[in-house]
């Protein structure tokens, strides 16, 4: 187990290295989560008074029927790094997964109609300008698919630490 200051400069690091290696919108989809904090539901007991208290003579308030609020409370620094690596891993090795599946599917699809087409690529094009915004080719498909084999573990480990 990880303490809570290991888990905010693990959170630091990672956040550094997102930066600095064109992932830092996955790092500003974190932040915002964890400036907006967790939400909780708390129950409390309200009175029932509609008057403020300087126009009442001093009367023991009788409570009125638990209401449910809801607020928002800091992420600890072991859940924020845990919101980190689940980022990191829907953004890395979930989208290497993402491409073989699409592809694998594209093929199966092809064989049962009986086409004689084998698809390699898929290009994403942006409507207004019709420019190839991203392609998945091999070449990609294998980059990805090698880091997040390699990344999958380490990820694995830190969310075992937590």
């Amino acid at each position: 187990m990880i303490t809570d200051s290991e888990a905010l400069s693990l959170y630091q690091q990672l956040r550094e290295i997102l930066i600095e290696t064109r992932f830092e919108w996955v790092a500003r989809e974190v932040d915002f989560d964890v400036r907006l904090g967790k939400t909780e539901a708390k129950r409390i007991r309200t009175t029932e008074r509609d008057v403020p208290d300087e126009f009442l003579l001093p009367t023991i308030p009788r409570l009125g029927k638990p209401a449910t609020f809801t607020g928002s409370v800091e992420y600890t620094p072991k859940k924020r790094l845990g919101l980190l690596i689940d980022a990191l891993k829907h953004a890395s090795v979930e989208v290497a997964e993402f491409h073989d599946a699409t592809m694998h599917t594209l093929n199966e699809r092809a064989a049962r109609r009986r086409r004689e087409v084998q698809i390699g690529q898929i290009s994403f094009v942006d409507p207004a300008t019709g420019e190839t915004r991203e392609a998945s080719t091999p070449e990609t498909r294998q980059k990805l698919a090698t880091a997040a084999a390699d990344l999958r573990p380490l990820l694995q480990e830190l969310e075992d630490e937590l």
